[in-house]
C-alpha cells in the first residue's frame, strides 16, 4: 500500500464518525451528512470536490487486495452496477463510492483513516495493523448482512 503524499488528497481522517450512535434515524441522517461533508473538508455539498477526492482515494487504494475484495463484495450485493458499463461508468469505481453511503461510511471512514494515517510511520505499526484487522472484520460483517 503506497499512500504517500496524503496531503494531496483533501480528505479529513482526523475524526471518528458518530452518526450510527444516534438512535433517532432522522437525526442520524443529519449527523451523517455533516460528517460526510467534514470528511471532504466541506461546509456545503460540492459534487466536484467530492468526486475529485473520491477518485484520488480510489486510485491510491485500488491496488490494495483488501480494498479490491471489498469492492468485489459490494458488486456482488449490487449486481446492477455492472449495467452502467455500457454508459462508460466503471462498476468498481461505483462500488467504491457506495462505501461512502450511510450504511457503510462509519466503518469505511475508519478504514480510510488507518490507510491514510499509516504513512505517518515508516515502519509497520502493529497497533494500526491490528486495528485495521478489526475494522475489516466489522466491514465484512456489514457486507455479509447486506447479502441476506
Amino acid at each position: 500500500m503506497d499512500c504517500k503524499n496524503k496531503e494531496i488528497i483533501n480528505y479529513n481522517y482526523n475524526f471518528l464518525c458518530s452518526y450510527k450512535n444516534e438512535k433517532d434515524y432522522e437525526k442520524s441522517e443529519t449527523i451523517y451528512r455533516k460528517e460526510f461533508l467534514k470528511a471532504f473538508n466541506l461546509d456545503e455539498f460540492s459534487e466536484k470536490i467530492i468526486s475529485t477526492t473520491t477518485d484520488l482515494l480510489y486510485k491510491k487504494l485500488i491496488e490494495d487486495s483488501y480494498i479490491q475484495n471489498i469492492i468485489i463484495e459490494v458488486l456482488k450485493i449490487n449486481p446492477q452496477l455492472k449495467l452502467f458499463e455500457k454508459d462508460n461508468y466503471k462498476p468498481k469505481e461505483l462500488a467504491f463510492t457506495i462505501l461512502f453511503s450511510y450504511d457503510y461510511f462509519y466503518i469505511f471512514h475508519k478504514l480510510l483513516c488507518y490507510y491514510l494515517d499509516i504513512t505517518k510511520v515508516n515502519s509497520v505499526d502493529v497497533v494500526i495493523i491490528s486495528k485495521k484487522k478489526n475494522i475489516k472484520k466489522e466491514l465484512n460483517s456489514l457486507i455479509s448482512q447486506k447479502k441476506v
